[in-house]
């Protein structure tokens, strides 16, 4: 089933690679983390590459994408694109520090925030200037009863 608009989306990593919910993907291949299909840079056969599938949740750490998805945790290299499968949390975890990746440079992400980074920018700003007070940003407060009034 073909969706329209809303629905799909697609965010880049931070290595260039991209996390994509969009018709064409999605059916075969759930939330998936795939090559940029639109880099001229990339061999032709390398283009339409999925390197994991039924993405859960995802962290960046420095050139490193790594998760949960239906096959188990991985660590995927963003530089060399090699996935490697972890059979548990701490396993990956592990392999993380054994690598020296450092911290995180982001949270947990779930199909929702890659929604909200590829969708929330463009409806937000056109609602900005309907949402000032005497030229000021105006922010929602809590009115009492657990709900925000405008």
């Amino acid at each position: 089933m073909a969706s329209i608009g809303l629905a799909e989306w697609s965010v880049y990593t931070p290595g260039g690679n991209l996390i994509s919910h969009e018709d064409g993907w999605k059916q075969t291949y759930g939330d998936c983390l795939r090559a940029d299909d639109s880099d001229s840079t990339l061999p032709a056969e390398t283009r339409q590459k999925v390197y994991v599938a039924f993405l859960e949740q995802w962290r960046y750490y420095k050139n490193h994408v790594i998760g949960k998805s239906k096959a188990g945790f991985f660590l995927f290299h963003e530089t060399n694109k090699q996935v490697t499968y972890f059979r548990s949390e701490p396993a990956l975890m592990a392999a993380i520090a054994a690598q020296n990746l450092g911290t995180p440079k982001s949270d947990w992400l779930t199909g929702q925030d890659g929604w909200n980074e590829a969708w929330l920018p463009t409806l937000w700003k056109p609602c900005q200037p309907f949402l000032r007070r005497n030229g000021k940003p105006n922010q929602p407060q809590p009115d009492g009863a657990g709900a925000l009034s405008a």
